[in-house]
């Protein structure tokens, strides 16, 4: 590499470091005072300002009255409330895999000791009562009714959920009655990030913001500042790698202010907070609860799909792979083959363009061994010299980019990386000796394949090019140790494919 192709790397990376230095570092992790806008704001230490309030003072300590659970079954899973608290208990998604059904749990009972990490939980900034008594319960065929009610000092809280059973959708009402008081009431709601027990320690959590100027946010957990707020959100919630939890309408204006509670590492419980109240007030929420799908999301509310995990410019291209990789999968049964079939349909798809783009090399190569040639033979007649590469370009013309076919492939390679990264159907879906897509190969016997796939394409190369797919394939298949099997499966069988087809190519360039 000369010195002119060191160019651009060296300026990207010195544009890439500012840009993290300014908006990143200095903004986010060491704030120096408010930064308030009309979306977002960060509380100072000092006062005055009104601090981010994550706690709750409750007026009932020890268990008055034997607790209710409700358990509401729905088409796409199982609810459980609890008259503690009147909070989303348990909730149970169904899930299948391997043509066997199974159940993936989001929200675990409360057991940490620390009330405010249970869903729906809602604090008051006075003291506020916790063990509720369910006054009415309503099962139909589209949906559940649940009605809370408790009292505290000067006043009644009320609590009415409405469970949607067809799509992930769960509509909480709440109503205050103050008695008789001055001192204005504020309301806050709690409700957990998701958990799943078994990626908890290698999925991170990420916080999934769309303010009030409709503009989209996700941050991951480790870069949010625990002073940070959001005015008036229009979502506001968490996410893993699979669901969701957030809230998806306000109908009411009621959040004033969003922000986020920081209970366990790796963990966010999102915090809405409303306006002060002195008299009567009833505000309705829904909340979008459930997987990162395109057909689960859309259900609900369409501005929702900016927040999956494949949205983005490549999205139409990962959705559309995701439908045939559903539709291999419901003829072969598994989605490690399902996967190889896919990586199949596309290396045919761009077998016309690959053998055009290996034509196009030939060609340039071709043309610059006869450039060279000539300008060895009349290196001392440039007048000649000049006048044989005109008449050598007339007679062959000037071959075409041989990359640009292939760059073709670059949609193509991040829509399937980042549908593989994220789609709920390998999780726990088996392969051969692999019990999850969705992990690593517990025998690392995949990435060894993609280096050996790398070799088998480095031995049909000339020697310039030999090296670099050596080193590439070592450099890969380190990476791909650490990622998801489904997707290195998919790499690897790249890999293969692409041997197979060279081998092709000159077996019937030498017929």
């Amino acid at each position: 590499m000369n010195i002119k192709e060191w160019i651009v790397p060296v300026c990207f990376a010195l544009l890439t470091s500012w840009f993290v230095q300014r908006y990143v570092i200095d903004r986010y992790l060491h704030p120096t005072s408010v930064i308030q806008s009309s979306t977002e704001f960060i509380v100072p230490q000092e006062q005055p300002y009104d601090p981010l309030n994550t706690e709750i003072n409750f007026i009932d300590t020890e268990k008055k009255r034997p607790e209710i659970r409700t358990e509401v079954v729905t088409n796409w899973g199982i609810a459980e409330f609890s008259s503690y608290g009147a909070v989303l208990h348990v909730l149970d998604f169904h899930h299948t895999v391997d043509h066997k059904s199974e159940m993936i749990r989001t929200i675990y009972p409360h057991s940490s000791g620390d009330r405010k990490t249970e869903c729906f939980l809602v604090g008051l900034n006075i003291p506020t009562p916790y063990f509720y008594d369910l006054v009415m319960y309503e099962d139909t065929e589209e949906y559940a009714r649940l009605i809370y009610k408790a009292s505290y000092g000067n006043g009644t809280i009320t609590k009415t959920f409405k469970i949607s059973k067809s799509v992930h959708k769960i509509d909480l009402q709440c109503d205050i009655e103050p008695v008789n008081t001055v001192e204005p009431i504020t309301v806050r709601i709690f409700y957990p990030s998701p958990f799943i027990a078994d990626i908890a320690e290698r999925e991170a959590i990420s916080a999934l913001i769309i303010n009030n100027q409709h503009n989209f946010e996700r941050i991951a957990w480790k870069k949010l500042n625990s002073n940070q707020g959001w005015f008036a959100p229009v979502m506001f919630g968490s996410e893993d790698i699979y669901f969701m939890h957030l809230l998806s309408v306000d109908h009411n204006a009621f959040v004033k202010r969003a922000y986020y509670a920081f209970a366990d590492k790796n963990f966010l419980v999102s915090v809405l907070e409303g306006p002060q109240a002195t008299q009567a007030a009833s505000w309705n929420l829904s909340f979008y609860c459930g997987p990162k799908t395109d057909a689960a999301v859309n259900a609900v509310d369409i501005q929702l799909e900016q927040m999956l995990g494949y949205a983005g410019i490549f999205a139409p291209l990962s959705k559309l792979f995701l439908k045939i990789l559903n539709f291999l999968f419901d003829y072969v049964g598994n989605y490690g083959i399902a996967i190889i079939l896919l990586t199949l349909l596309l290396k045919l798809l761009m077998f016309p363009f690959t053998m055009r783009s290996d034509t196009r090399i030939k060609e340039q190569q071709e043309m610059a061994r006869n450039m060279q040639y000539l300008k060895q033979r009349y290196k001392d007649d440039p007048v000649k010299l000049a006048q044989e590469q005109t008449a050598l370009i007339k007679k062959h013309g000037i071959p075409g980019l041989g990359c640009l076919p292939m760059l073709l492939q670059i949609p193509i390679l991040i829509s399937m990386r980042t549908l593989l990264s994220h789609t709920i159907q390998l999780y726990h879906a088996p392969f051969l000796w692999i019990s999850d897509l969705s992990v690593r190969d517990p025998y690392y016997i995949l990435p060894l394949l993609l280096v050996f796939s790398m070799f088998g394409q480095a031995a049909n190369v000339d020697k310039t090019m030999r090296m670099i797919l050596i080193a590439v394939g070592l450099v890969l298949g380190a990476m791909m140790a650490q990622l998801s099997a489904g997707l290195v499966l998919y790499f690897v069988a790249y890999g293969l494919l692409s041997i197979v087809q060279t081998k092709i190519v000159r077996y019937f360039k030498i017929s």
